[in-house]
Parts: C-alpha cells; sequence; structure tokens
C-alpha cells in the first residue's frame, strides 16, 4: 500500500496500487554533482517568454497571453528562517529559487506536492529546516508542510526584459497555508496553496487571469507547452507533444525541462492546464506530468 498525504493528514491509497515511474523528484533544483535527465535532445532548447521567437511551435500570442499565470516558488532568506523558526536549524534552502506553479483562481497556486516534503539531504541533496528534540535520544523532527509553505514567497512576472535582458522585478506574495497536498509512490503528486493579500489587500487575480483546468486525456500527438522557471531561471517555455496515454501520467519527449520545473502547469493548445510537470525522464524514456483528471479524482478541493 501506498502511504498519501494530504493536507496534514494520511490515509492509505486502494490495495493494488503499483509505482509505475521512477518516484525520484527530478523536478527539485540540482545540487552539484547530479545530472539534468530532463534535457530531451542534443540542446536545451527553452526560450525566455518575453525574447520569444514563434519557432517551436506555438505563436508569441499565445505565450504573452499564457505565460502571466505561471509563477515562481523561492525560499526566504536563511536570517529569515531563523527568525519564523527559532530553535531550528535552517538546513540548506535559504534563498533558492524552488518550483514552479500556476495560478487557478484569484489567490489559490497549483504546483506538485513533492515541492514542501520534507528533505533530509538524500537523492534531491536538499535539507529543510529541522530541530533536534531534547528528550535524551536526540531526535530530530523536520519543519511540517505547512511550516515549509509558510517560509516561501511566490513571485509573478520574474522574467527577462526584452529590452535590457535583465530580470523583471516580480511581483511577490506570501503563502497563507497549504490547502491540499498529495503526494504518493503512485505518482499522484500536486498540492494547492491559498496566497496571502499584499499590502493593499489585493490577491494576485486582480493584476494576472488566472489558468482554467482542462480536465480530458491527453491525445497522442497533441501539442503541448510548459511555461516554466528551469532551475530557478527567469520563465521560459518549452513545446512539444504528448506522448501515448498513460493514466494518471502525461508523457512528453521533446519539451525539456530542469530541475525547479516541477509544478508548472502542461497546457494545451488554448493554455489550458492538463496535467502538472512533476518529472524528468527524458535520459530513459520521457518527462511526465500528472493528469488533472487523476488529480481532480484525488482531490477534495477541485
Amino acid at each position: 500500500m501506498a502511504l498519501v498525504l494530504f493536507a496534514s493528514f494520511a490515509f492509505l491509497a486502494r490495495p493494488g496500487e503499483t509505482q509505475e515511474i521512477d518516484s525520484t523528484p527530478y523536478g527539485l533544483p540540482f545540487v552539484e554533482g547530479i545530472e539534468p535527465k530532463t534535457v530531451c535532445g542534443p540542446e536545451n532548447d527553452l526560450q525566455d517568454v518575453e525574447l520569444y521567437d514563434g519557432s517551436l511551435g506555438v505563436t508569441r500570442d499565445y505565450v504573452a497571453e499564457n505565460e502571466g499565470s505561471t509563477v515562481q516558488f523561492q525560499w526566504k532568506p536563511e536570517r529569515a528562517i531563523r527568525r519564523e523558526l527559532p530553535g531550528y536549524t535552517p538546513g540548506t534552502i535559504g534563498g533558492r529559487r524552488w518550483c514552479t506553479g500556476t495560478l487557478i483562481s484569484d489567490r489559490m497556486v497549483l504546483t506538485a506536492g513533492h515541492c514542501f516534503e520534507t528533505q533530509r539531504g538524500g537523492a534531491s541533496g536538499w535539507t529543510t529546516p529541522y530541530f533536534r528534540e531534547r528528550d535524551g535520544e536526540h531526535r530530530i523532527v523536520y519543519a511540517s508542510d505547512q511550516q515549509l509553505a509558510r517560509l516561501q514567497l511566490v513571485h509573478f512576472g520574474y522574467q527577462l526584459s526584452p529590452e535590457t535582458h535583465v530580470a523583471r522585478v516580480a511581483r511577490s506574495f506570501s503563502i497563507e497555508r497549504v490547502v491540499e497536498r498529495v503526494y504518493t509512490e503512485r505518482g499522484i503528486d500536486f498540492a494547492l496553496v491559498e496566497l496571502a493579500p499584499d499590502a493593499d489587500g489585493k490577491y494576485p487575480g486582480a493584476f494576472v487571469r488566472p489558468a482554467a483546468l482542462a480536465s480530458r486525456p491527453a491525445v497522442a500527438g497533441e501539442k503541448l507547452a510548459i511555461i516554466q522557471h528551469p532551475q530557478g531561471q527567469p520563465k521560459k517555455v518549452g513545446v512539444g507533444t504528448a506522448g501515448a496515454p498513460g493514466e494518471p501520467f502525461i508523457f512528453y519527449d521533446d519539451i525539456d525541462t530542469l530541475g525547479a520545473s516541477s509544478g508548472a502547469g502542461v497546457r494545451d493548445e488554448h493554455g489550458d492546464i492538463l496535467g502538472v510537470h512533476i518529472r524528468g525522464g527524458c535520459e530513459t524514456s520521457a518527462n511526465s506530468a500528472v493528469s488533472i483528471i487523476a488529480i481532480e479524482g484525488a482531490s477534495n478541493v477541485l
């Protein structure tokens, strides 16, 4: 049986469910010594959204109309982590640009569940905040997913200006709470987070048009686009086609991603979200997303 994390609770998946793809979350930023297996082909052909030349298979207007709802998650600086979690060792994530997500309502962002998973310095190479209990055993206790979420900021518009080729100043929001999080061994991997209002009491939906969800299967050969923050870089776009159907996953072996692309929306030709990118695998097969159909089937919110 697979353990499913739902918000702050746990329950068991149905008997007989099995792991279908590599569970290592190669969607977090790569640390030194980890080689990307997420670039499909000899070269990374991702393009900056405002510098996009229209050559990848969608129009420049498509990118301009849909990129605004794509966001970046970034950890607060180490000093802020120490202030907000007194007594904790801050780990190694302070200030790191972490994951990608998509605004789907005026204040709700859809991303990957493993973006709020405890990191213990294993395969990912990162360590999230923890403290040692003074109970004689010195047991290590890690910060919860709710605590981890509130240690991150969500940036809108972190992308290169075509005039200066310098990153624009992003509009940033704090995270109020994790509304729902599911991260299973079977590969159902998503989180919904609610953003706090800005200093003027406004939510991001006042500035950005949220993306719509497409609750349908991906069709083999249909055009897909992923607007993302690969390896924490300014926002970029990659375009390709859907592979053979494989619910609960969508596969694509011609769209490049990197670490920190996790949580990016996989969009159809209308810009609607068909799935959430969760994993790289082009070295052996294909990169993959969990479908909106699977997410809605596991969600008590959507």
